[in-house]
């Protein structure tokens, strides 16, 4: 048992860092498009999900686990019977001491079955959060008044049974106190009713082609990025303003047939342009940043209202899942973006609608699943991917994409190169290693084709990544990371003298050595070094270079914990950004951009009293001059940029 304890302790507090590392890497490419992540960050920390009653279904939406590796876990609980500790999932096939270190967090053995009880009496029992963070910048950085920011979230949750919560928050810069407020209430495991959602919540479908709202990572090493997995309802618990949907939810279940409808109203953010003769209004563009600082930013809030309904009907065996799904969009303004060739195919009008298909299959094949879809204008989309165990140690995934250039959707999110599902081509492949467990070798490679002009490209485009990565842990305790990764892509490079752009290829590689040890147990010493290259045929090539110590101090059962971590980097400019996920309070995350020549410092401190009350601190000191400053420059530049966030957090369950 002190076993499963140590364990557990080590695992939870790098339980947010593992959660994240991937979004790290997406960012590197600049099209990678990441939703609100503090919605998963935030809401892993409830899950508890018992060993001896858990469905694939709530395995697979820990987004931790292979198609395989749930299977065996559900073929070993069937033949051997109820777990008595979790040290018995060291023993399932294709589950290994990292796998189970990683669901750790979020497993008990307790077997009890969810008791329905009066409401004051699940309040009593349940389990309550409130948390309020806040921060701000010093004046050499604040680009407007009001630059603190704020945030009120309490939540509420009763076994699996129900669940509900409320937030308040503001940006930086923005007036009111409470710029925007969230609310929603869950019910699960009622009769018939599978999940039931009143008030904010997202909507998350097949593969992303049509509607995903929940978090999702782009293209990286690990080999369930190219399978899409979550609920297809959960309450909106993030700090995004304008990508939920607010209204009822439910999802119907008996047996193995299962039914869903959503229904949402509510007002976004848009620019609206008014016709100066006619009087007639149209939407240029959506705007998601969720900012209201300037009158503008503030005209231009909830200005435009739309209705969006749908469902999914889904057919369940123990081999795979169909699924038939639909969803439509109502506008109050017709929609007509800037006429330009990259917008020649965007959705316009008043009313927006998407029909598709998606499945999931075990076959000897391996583990199939994909999602075809069309749009209003019948429009093809198609996914498909492969994923297989071709041996405990060797794990592989292949995802092939066709999308039509007319294809759209308004809220897609599937794994692509762009920001959304649409005018692309390509496959992606993914491998997994670990010979041993002291070797561990990951790698992908993606190839993609856009036969219609995109954004800041005129004209089609082609590319490929190739990322490499090995990880080696020559002792227990101590950790060596090697990543290389290769992009290259077609794109706009300006003419001396002409206005019209060439396209030419673009080449980046990035190198990153990273070493990791931990000190027994108390103290961990982490070490970085990050390199990138970019050139192309006419313009002069540019390059990056990042590195940082860090020291973070926790005792394995203590209260207090302690980090700091110090950052150098020298780069050509925005164009070799290097991206570095830092340390946070709890249920916050933090990957900013290292450009031009600078410093930065940052120091994080955490502590948890007896009552369940937790206090977080960080402050961060930078200074950063051009480019082409010299280190000396930036050591005598007199301006400080600091920053600082502060939260406390009470948990009920301590």
């Amino acid at each position: 048992m002190f076993a499963v304890l140590l364990l557990l302790s080590t695992q939870v507090s790098g339980q947010e860092e593992a959660e994240v590392i991937d979004m790290e890497n997406n960012m590197a490419s600049a099209e990678e498009h990441l939703m609100d992540l503090n919605e998963s960050i935030g809401q892993r920390q409830w899950i508890r999900l018992s060993v001896n009653r858990a469905t694939a279904a709530e395995l697979e939406s820990l987004q931790l686990l292979t198609p395989e590796q749930i299977v065996q876990f559900l073929l070993f609980r069937k033949t051997f019977g109820h777990f008595i500790s979790l040290m018995e999932l060291q023993a399932i096939p294709y589950w290994d001491i990292e796998t189970v270190k990683k669901l750790l967090p979020y497993l008990r053995i307790a077997d009890e079955t969810p008791s329905i009880k009066k409401i004051l009496q699940q309040v009593k029992s349940g389990e309550h959060l409130l948390l309020y963070r806040t921060g701000g910048k010093s004046k050499a950085n604040r680009e407007t008044q009001h630059a603190y920011k704020q945030l009120i979230s309490y939540r509420f949750r009763y076994q699996d049974l129900i669940q509900w919560g409320v937030t308040i928050e503001k940006d930086s810069g923005e007036k009111a106190w409470a710029d925007h407020s969230s609310a929603y209430l869950v019910i699960r495991k009622k009769g018939w009713i599978k999940n039931g959602i009143v008030g904010d919540y997202l909507v998350n479908m097949g593969q992303g082609l049509m509607h995903w709202q929940g978090h999702a990572f782009g293209k990286s090493s690990n080999i369930l990025q190219g399978y899409r997995q979550a609920e297809l309802f959960k309450p909106h618990t993030g700090n995004d303003e304008n990508r939920f949907h607010r209204g009822l939810a439910i999802s119907l279940q008996k047996k193995q047939l299962e039914g869903s409808f959503f229904v949402s109203t509510q007002k976004i953010d848009a620019n609206i342009q008014e016709d100066p003769i006619s009087g007639t209004k149209k939407v240029s563009s959506f705007l998601l940043s969720g900012l209201h600082r300037s009158a503008s930013e503030l005209e231009d809030k909830h200005s435009l209202p739309y209705s969006s309904f749908g469902g999914r009907l889904r057919h369940e065996t123990p081999t795979g899942k169909l699924g038939l799904n639909f969803v439509g969009h109502i506008f109050a303004l017709p929609i007509e973006k800037r006429p330009l060739v990259y917008n020649t195919h965007a959705i316009s009008g008043k009313q927006w609608q998407n029909l598709g298909l998606d499945f999931t299959r075990h076959t000897g094949w391996g583990f199939l699943f994909g999602e075809v879809a069309i749009d209003k204008r019948k429009k093809p989309a198609l996914v498909l991917g492969l994923m297989k165990s071709l041996h405990p140690q060797l794990d592989l995934s292949v995802v092939y994409r066709n999308i039509s250039s007319e294809f759209k959707s308004v809220a897609s999110n599937a794994l692509t190169q762009q920001t959304e599902a649409s005018n692309e081509k390509g496959i992606f492949t993914c491998i997994n290693f670990a010979p041993h467990v002291k070797h561990r070798l990951e790698g992908y490679a993606d190839r993609y084709f856009n036969p219609w002009p995109v954004y800041q490209h005129d004209g089609p485009r082609s590319g490929s990544t190739t990322s490499l990565q090995y990880r080696w842990l020559p002792i227990k305790r101590i950790e060596f990371l090697l990543r290389w990764t290769a992009d290259q892509r077609t794109g706009n490079v300006a003419l001396d003298g002409i206005q019209t752009k060439a396209l030419e290829k673009t080449h980046a590689n990035r190198l990153r050595l990273h070493l990791s040890a931990d000190l027994g147990g108390v103290f961990s010493l982490r070490y970085r070094t990050e390199m990138v290259w970019v050139n192309n045929e006419r313009e002069e090539a540019s390059s990056g270079i990042l590195g940082y110590i860090e020291l973070v101090i926790k005792p394995t059962l203590g209260s207090f914990s302690f980090s700091t971590r110090y950052s150098v980097f020298d780069t050509d400019g925005y164009g070799t950004r290097i991206y570095a996920y830092e340390r946070d309070v709890p249920s916050y995350y933090s990957i900013p951009a290292h450009y031009d020549v600078g410093q930065k410092l940052y120091t994080v401190v955490q502590y948890k009293t007896i009552g369940g009350i937790h206090v977080g601190l960080k402050w961060t000191g930078s200074q950063r001059a051009g480019g082409q400053a010299t280190a000396f420059q930036v050591e005598t530049q007199k301006k400080l940029y600091s920053e600082w966030r502060l939260q406390v957090m009470w948990n009920s369950r301590k």
